[in-house]
């Protein structure tokens, strides 16, 4: 018996090896792992094989290897993602034109129903988008993923007129789409992107399209977003200035009040404003920014104050509170500040519930290693060898990612340690469930401030749904508040205080072992959480969109890494040392 587990266990570690040397491009050591009884099919925990990542990192030659012993170039990874999807994914054209010679399925769909053209299109790699447009022919232009976009619209929401025109005239997209409802050109319009509004101008795609519920034009949309670009251009190509929405509005009725040459440049003529859209009524004036506002469903207006929230740049989201009770920017920063503990604390919880993590991050060399690294990030080549010290830093890197995203919050090696605490998992739960249900409260705290008649009002009502007044003593008391389908449980800020913005003083942000001085992820902001209610402070500008576990949505075979890269397994991505904090 004792045998047999002891050549199990080689045999894991054999198929784990193997996975790492296809990942860093270690040929000979990957054919070597195979004489020794390694897998060629092996995954590592997150069930992603040494081909998805050999295809990922462009490691060509193992992919050459792996083929040659007969893997299948087909397989999917968690997520649904084939290697062609990982070889676009990691901009790797080489490995791309090699799964394409043998045959490779390149018509697949992930688990968002992104096909690989999809993310080309995304990424406007025009050497792998003309590959897969010739491999897939027209009808791979037609495929539509979960956002109710083909290729085509990927390429225009993206903003890369290179590759809209390609799918427009070579790859069967079709700029008379109309994904959910709205045309392409909507699309381009909204998101500012006056390039790829152009493609589509240029093969007839109407600039007057008001065929959607709230018959808003593109002219309407290029307002909305303030492109006096996209503006001119749907003005050249015949759209009307006095082409009113279903409440009456016209594209300068869009514009901010602030932007008074976009204004200019959308005035109509003395000519009576076109009524709404209701038959028998009199026409409509413009709704004010705050009037719009409180016409919309209560739903909506929750989405919208949602949405203000993730915004990443502070002038935008002041840009879409104008003509709103200034309180807003206030409570919006309030529900940003949130976000980000609540992003920091399901990272933790995480790590609470990785048992490899709690039990090597214990041993006293790993701990001795954490501290030796601390600050000094160079010193992580001298670990390289030890596979237990280099998990536990490839976990404390991606935590520390999630950090570095949040604010630079501070987080104490010990809070990432269970040890024998008792109820852990109860005391997770409730505070992920409290900043739940703070992040409710201020969402309809935003909302009853937008909704407010004065500055003074929209104060008051921000506080009451913040802290509700107690109930007449002769009322009973209401109900505890709670999320849908979940127990109440009690909840208070105060464990929370500890993540606090500290002072850089030491060359380390935060207790971990690392450094957090990192760029490229998408939720920015500081803030301290005192008493009820986040304290806002400065943010930060960055460019990417976080991982897809670190906002709390369903985990993708890609956990760890940045959308729309590639990551390396475990340790791989320990090696590089952090940068220093500055």
């Amino acid at each position: 018996m004792d045998a047999a587990v002891d050549e199990a266990k080689a045999h894991k570690k054999h198929n784990g090896l193997f996975v790492l040397a296809c990942a860093r491009g270690y040929l000979a050591d990957a054919e070597r792992l195979v004489e020794m009884g390694a897998d060629v099919t092996a995954c590592d925990k997150r069930r992603v094989s040494g081909l998805h990542y050999a295809c990922g990192q462009g490691r060509l030659e193992v992919v050459r290897f792996l083929w040659s012993r007969g893997v299948e170039l087909d397989a999917e990874d968690p997520g649904g993602r084939t290697p062609v999807h990982w070889a676009v994914l990691g901009a790797r054209p080489d490995v791309l034109a090699f799964l394409l010679e043998k045959r490779a399925w390149a018509e697949g769909a992930d688990g968002a129903d992104d096909t690989p053209l999809h993310l080309a299109a995304r990424s406007e790699d025009m050497e792998m988008l003309g590959a897969l447009v010739a491999a897939v022919g027209r009808a791979g232009g037609r495929a539509r993923n979960k956002r109710g976009l083909t290729p085509l619209g990927e390429a225009v929401a993206a903003g890369h007129a290179a590759a809209a025109e390609l799918l427009a005239t070579q790859g069967g997209g079709d700029v008379r789409d109309r994904p959910r409802g709205w045309s392409l050109a909507h699309l381009a319009a909204a998101l500012a992107h006056p390039a790829a509004l152009a493609v589509l101008l240029r093969h007839s795609a109407p600039a007057a399209d008001a065929d959607n519920a709230e018959a808003l034009t593109p002219l309407h949309c290029a307002a909305l977003a303030s492109s006096a670009e996209c503006v001119q251009m749907l003005l050249d190509a015949g759209a009307d200035r006095a082409a009113a929405a279903a409440d009456g509005r016209v594209p300068r009725d869009c514009a901010l009040v602030s932007n008074s040459g976009l204004r200019e440049r959308l005035a109509t003529s003395a000519a009576p404003r076109p009524a709404a859209r209701a038959s028998g009524k009199a026409p409509a004036a413009p709704a004010s920014p705050a009037e719009a506002f409180k016409a919309l469903g209560e739903a909506e207006q929750a989405r919208r104050v949602d949405r203000w929230a993730t915004l990443d740049d502070p002038g935008a989201r002041a840009r879409v509170a104008d003509g709103l009770p200034r309180e807003i920017l206030r409570r919006i920063e309030d529900l940003r500040t949130t976000h980000q503990i609540l992003a920091i604390q399901r990272a933790i919880n995480e790590l609470h519930e990785d048992e490899d993590f709690q039990r090597d991050a214990t041993l006293p060399h790993v701990r001795a290693a954490v501290d030796d690294t601390r600050g000094h990030g160079e010193r992580l080549e001298r670990y390289a060898s030890d596979a237990v010290v280099m998990d536990v830093m490839a976990k404390l890197r991606r935590f520390q990612m999630v950090i570095a995203a949040n604010g630079h919050h501070q987080v104490p090696f010990e809070d990432l340690l269970v040890g024998g605490t008792p109820g852990w998992q109860a005391k997770d739960e409730q505070r992920v469930r409290g900043m739940k249900i703070m992040a409710a409260r201020q969402t309809r705290a935003a909302v009853a401030a937008a909704t407010a008649d004065s500055e003074e009002a929209a104060k008051s009502a921000a506080d009451a749904e913040i802290d509700p007044p107690p109930p007449p003593q002769s009322q009973s008391a209401p109900e505890r508040e709670v999320l849908p389908e979940e127990p109440p449980q009690p909840f208070t800020w105060q464990g929370f205080a500890r993540y606090r913005q500290p002072a850089c003083t030491s060359g380390c942000c935060y207790r971990c072992g690392l450094s957090s001085q990192h760029s490229g992820l998408n939720f920015y902001g500081r803030g301290a959480v005192k008493g009820t209610t986040p304290t806002p402070g400065p943010a930060r500008a960055a460019s990417r969109l976080p991982c897809k576990q670190d906002r709390g949505d369903e985990r993708q075979p890609n956990a760890g890494a940045c959308q729309g890269t590639t990551p390396t397994p475990g340790p791989a991505r320990a090696v590089r040392p952090p940068a220093a904090c500055t």
